[in-house]
This record gives C-alpha cells, structure tokens and sequence, in this order.
C-alpha cells in the first residue's frame, strides 16, 4: 500500500517527467535550413523550401522535400543515418559517425 508520501513523489516524479516532454519536444520551432559538416568542416547550408537531392561524396545522399531533410542512401555498415528518418525543427540532427557526416538544422 502507497504512503502519502509515496504518492506525493510518484505525482512529482510524473509533473517533472510531462515538464520534460513539452519542453524537448514541443519547444521546438521549424528551422529554415540544414547545414552540413564533414570532418568537422562546412560543406554546405541548404534552404528546406527547396525540393532538391544533394550527393556528399562519401556514400552519402540527402533528399529536401517538403520542408524537411533526410539521409536516402548510406553505404556505411550500420544506416543508423537512414534509419533517423526526416528532420526538419531547429537543433535536429543527421548522424552518419562511419562517415563524419552532421546534417543539423538550424534557423536563419
């Protein structure tokens, strides 16, 4: 059987935990474009409105559609890069480690 305090911590636990959530996922605003770096250098800043493909060179392609940034092809091992899917809100990001590959999106 739950003491007051118990059920108190429990209470506060689940407060802190929906807090958390709105403040990671809901504050999020769309970003406007997708910079990428490779080895830690610029390789290109890329508007989301514009439906384009993008071939990085390392096995790597990115694909702009409807406003949002994904990684279609990968020749690493892994395809965690593919596997993340779409992105398209501020501080999202695109990793391909085997690669040095950072897809982030950022405001302008």
């Amino acid at each position: 059987m739950m003491k007051k305090i118990d059920k108190m911590l429990a209470a506060g636990l689940l407060l802190a935990a929906v807090l958390l959530g709105i403040f990671l996922f809901a504050g999020k605003e769309e970003g406007t474009r997708a910079v990428v770096t490779i080895d830690g250098t610029e390789y290109g800043s890329y508007a989301l409105d514009k439906e384009q493909t993008i071939d990085l060179g390392t096995g790597n392609h990115l694909e702009i559609r409807g406003g949002e940034i994904r990684m279609t092809e990968a020749d690493c091992p892994d395809q965690i890069c593919v596997q993340t899917g779409s992105i398209s809100k501020e501080h999202e990001m695109i990793v391909c480690m085997p690669h040095k590959v950072i897809v982030e999106i950022r405001k302008e």
